[in-house]
């Protein structure tokens, strides 16, 4: 089976940031990977896509242009589009995919969850930088090793992941060449998505033709997810569906389930190229977790849901943090479980309703600071140590109190209020996390 050349790209589906993402990479590092990119991107297409098409398409596609500015102003972190000039793929973008693919593989591969690479994209969507600061790069706001592609095996998955990445924006953009499909300006919502259908579908028929399963289709369109506009940013429901009305290429439920099916069509096709069953399981199941996401979007209260998380999401609960925790150690810092130290987790009461919770101590001598996460939001305490118990005052985005924290033989237990009051708003009941 050939390889297809491993970088993770976007397609020009996905929502920019103006302004402050434009900066996330310094200019140096960029001028380093333009130097390598490009050589792997159009590889891909002499080497892998062209041979896979007939002999009109090669023909028409051949003398195609592929464009690598190092950022292109107003559209990063995901600057991939195409236009009469050629496919332009910005440096950065490329550099910003490339490193969310190695910290998915890293997570992954050391046994920690992978939902805070999706979130930082979306606390990206919605973070603004201290004044003269740029945002974080993804492996570090994701607290991911330097050395992580040392390990082989993580170096091996992010290929995987990455290379139906690449496979499918270049096959999708040039879809759009080939089938000379018009710019967006002044062109019908309905023609707008048919074409992009189409080019979706000439994208997943080059993978039938090669035989190989689209890997990385689910990170990509879970990221798309979390990046693009959702319920919660809209007042009103009827805002969000006008929008959704006007959009010319969304990733949407309908997107998104044509996707699936036409994965699953194509099922025979693999039957054909490849000679491992599993290969087509691993195809199917693609298409399942496609449908899976479409059914998200399509869900308005987990739209609400996702979107009022994102908003709440701070830099430092992005540290990595193990399946079913809610919060891990910030970077840099100790998770092993001490007196008013470490990372516990267990169960806030609100009004008699138990919600999980995952509470992060650090302490300097009497005093302590945290960071605790319930699902639904996020808070800060900080407190003194009074013998064997924490008198602290805590904060969650307009809300603020008071509460006390003490040890038992079994963790802690504890009360919180609203205001002055360090009892009315309800309990804490924790253990050392792991146990």
């Amino acid at each position: 089976m050939r390889t297809v050349l491993a970088l993770f790209l976007g397609a020009i589906v996905l929502p920019a940031w103006a302004g402050p993402a434009d900066d996330i990479f310094d200019d140096s590092e960029l001028a380093r990977w333009q130097s390598r990119y490009p050589d792997g991107v159009r590889a891909n297409f002499l080497e892998v896509i062209l041979p896979a098409l007939d002999e009109p398409a090669r023909d028409a596609l051949r003398g195609v242009r592929l464009r690598f500015p190092l950022k292109v102003a107003g559209q990063e972190p995901l600057a991939f589009y195409a236009d009469r000039d050629g496919i332009t793929l910005s440096v950065a973008s490329i550099k910003m995919l490339d490193d969310l693919a190695v910290a998915l593989a890293w997570l992954q591969l050391n046994g920690y969850a992978t939902d805070t690479v999706f979130e930082y994209v979306h606390w990206l969507k919605y973070a603004a930088p201290q004044a003269g600061e740029r945002l974080p790069a993804p492996l570090r706001a994701l607290c991911i090793p330097a050395n992580a592609l040392d390990e082989p095996a993580v170096d091996n998955l992010a290929q995987k992941l990455l290379n139906g990445q690449v496979f499918f924006v270049l096959a999708h953009e040039l879809g759009h060449v080939l089938y000379q499909h018009p710019g967006y300006d002044g062109v019908a919502r309905t023609e707008t998505r048919r074409n992009e259908s189409q080019a979706d579908a000439f994208a997943l028929d080059i993978f039938a033709r090669i035989g190989e399963p689209p890997m990385g289709m689910v990170p990509f369109f879970m990221l798309s997810a979390y990046a693009g506009m959702g319920r919660g940013d809209f007042a009103s429901e009827a805002e969000w569906r006008a929008d959704l009305a006007r959009r010319t290429h969304p990733v949407d439920e309908e997107r998104l389930r044509a996707i699936a099916a036409h994965l699953r069509e194509s099922a025979p096709a693999y039957r054909e190229t490849l000679p491992d069953r599993d290969a087509v399981a691993v195809f199917l199941a693609i298409a399942d977790q496609v449908e899976l996401i479409a059914t998200t979007l399509a869900d308005p209260d987990m739209q609400s849901f996702l979107t009022g998380r994102g908003r709440k999401v701070s830099l430092t609960s992005l540290a990595p943090r193990r399946p079913g925790q809610m919060l891990g150690a910030p970077c840099g810092a100790s998770a092993v479980p001490a007196d008013f130290s470490g990372l516990h987790s267990g169960e806030l009461l609100v009004e008699g309703e138990s919600f999980p919770v995952t509470l992060f101590l650090a302490r300097d001598g009497e005093r302590v600071i945290g960071q605790f996460d319930f699902g639904a939001g996020q808070g800060v305490l900080e407190g003194l140590i009074d013998g064997d118990s924490l008198v602290y005052r805590w904060g969650a985005g307009d809300e603020s109190g008071r509460g006390r924290l003490d040890l038992t033989p079994d963790g802690y237990s504890g009360t919180w209020g609203y205001g002055r009051s360090t009892d009315d708003g309800g309990a804490w009941r924790l253990r050392p996390a792991g146990d």
